[in-house]
């Protein structure tokens, strides 16, 4: 290939990650969704802009038309190019971990990222010759960010796909299985394969070899790889429609539920109960009248009968009532329960909810019912045992599971109680965990107690349709 042919084709290579990267970071307003995809988007964003420009940045040290700045270019190109890696290696960790809060190891890309930025400073201060070193430390950042970034990224999506699949969203799943396959794929040409240096694998596998067996350069296969990764991505983001559309048709039938609830309960209280509490008053007025006992003795059975039958309905309604339970009713009782424990300690009590406005589950009322009580629990043992000043209570969601933490400052406790018999809260916490097919786990330090409870949506009756 000839000199334009390779400015047209970084052009285009970056135009691609470019233009992955922008569409990306325009979703990043979702910042509370039921895909975690949606939650770790704007780092996959930021690796397609940085990359994008890496490749113009080639571009323009191609054509030569800034040759006097070649040095700052260069230190340019491959800055650009190890940090999106960095931001591409976060994007993977988050996406296959299923979480966006901050973890030990959230740290890894950046910290890898600043030592390498040393090592080039310090290669700077030693020595002049860049054009040696700069691709030298352009291929480490390839070897040490660039390919397990790619790997780990196309291990999360693949893992997605399956969450994409038990949806029924069968199209997005495939473009998902069909980036993880692009990005192992530009792992190899971008991550392993860097020109020919004097030591292992550069000085066997590398561009050169690639050219020698293929007869093209490995640029256009990652210019290739590129564009389809991109075509594919801007295709999966349509869960972003997905999933908007699945909250107006959730909203649309809560509302039509809950008007036919109320439609319901007026009929029956108006019609149903109206008239057997008016029957029941006549049946007092009989008894007010009635001087045979034995008369008097059956209206009373009949009184009760009545009674008994407008239980039996009130309990029926309140069956029918809450056989679904959504999560805006767990986020009230709690609340309550929270102010109530306010009330009789000196506890500083904080609420956090971070759940979508319509989730893509509910529980049951006997789910509901035992979060309540574990929670309870935990900050009853908070009050008696932890000596805390500050409780945080978190309720938060993912796609298949509900999440509830109480966090305490206190003195923590030996989790080695729990399993010997002693602490019988604990335990009962466990145990209701596990009748509603959920887990407790809790970890104790010096600085307090995290109480961690998850438990899994109710499956819904209707599937969904792609």
């Amino acid at each position: 290939m000839g000199k334009y042919e390779y400015v047209i084709l970084f052009f285009i290579y970056g135009l691609a990650f470019f233009s992955m990267g922008i569409s990306a970071l325009q979703q990043k307003e979702m910042k509370i969704s039921n895909f975690q995809l949606l939650k770790s988007i704007r780092y996959l964003g930021i690796f397609g802009v940085t990359h994008g420009i890496t490749e113009w940045v080639i571009m323009l040290r191609i054509i030569g038309i800034y040759a006097e700045f070649d040095f700052r270019l260069f230190l340019i190109q491959i800055s650009l190019n190890t940090l999106s890696f960095a931001f591409l290696l976060i994007f993977g960790m988050r996406l296959l971990k299923g979480t966006n809060q901050l973890t030990k190891t959230s740290y890894i890309p950046m910290v890898l990222f600043l030592i390498w930025t040393a090592a080039v400073v310090y290669s700077m201060y030693l020595h002049d010759d860049y054009k040696f070193w700069f691709p030298f430390y352009s291929a480490l950042g390839r070897y040490f960010l660039g390919f397990p970034a790619t790997l780990i990224t196309a291990f999360a999506l693949l893992k997605e796909s399956k969450t994409m699949n038990s949806l029924k969203l069968k199209k997005i799943a495939l473009n998902y299985k069909g980036m993880a396959f692009c990005f192992i794929i530009y792992g190899v040409l971008a991550g392993i394969l860097v020109g020919e240096k004097n030591f292992f694998p550069a000085n066997v596998i590398n561009k050169e070899l690639f050219y020698r067996i293929f007869g093209f350069p490995v640029e256009l296969g990652r210019g290739i790889t590129a564009v389809i990764v991109t075509l594919l991505f801007i295709q999966a983001i349509d869960i972003f429609r997905w999933e908007a559309n699945e909250k107006i048709i959730q909203l649309t039938k809560m509302q039509l539920i809950n008007n036919e609830r109320r439609k319901l309960a007026r009929e029956i209280h108006d019609g149903i109960i109206q008239n057997l509490f008016a029957t029941g008053l006549q049946v007092e007025n009989l008894l007010e009248i009635e001087s045979n006992l034995e008369h008097e003795k059956k209206l009373v059975e009949i009184k009760s009968n009545l009674n008994d039958t407008i239980d039996q309905i009130r309990n029926f309604m309140a069956k029918m009532v809450t056989k679904r339970i959504e999560i805006e009713d767990l986020k009230a009782s709690l609340l309550e329960l929270i102010h109530q424990f306010r009330k009789i300690s000196d506890l500083d009590i904080t609420f956090h909810y971070n759940i979508p406005a319509v989730v893509l589950g509910y529980l049951s009322p006997d789910k509901s019912t035992h979060i309540y009580y574990i929670v309870q629990e935990a900050l009853y043992n908070v009050c008696k045992h932890a000596e805390a000043t500050k409780v945080k209570v978190k309720l938060a969601s993912d796609l298949n599971t509900v999440i509830v933490s109480v966090q305490d400052n206190g003195k923590g406790f030996k989790t080695d109680a729990v399993y010997n018999g002693k602490n019988y809260g604990i335990i009962s916490m466990k145990e209701r965990a596990a009748m509603i097919h959920g887990s407790v786990t809790i970890d104790s330090t010096s600085r307090g107690v995290k109480v961690l409870l998850t438990v899994p949506w109710e499956e819904e009756d209707n599937e969904k349709e792609n």
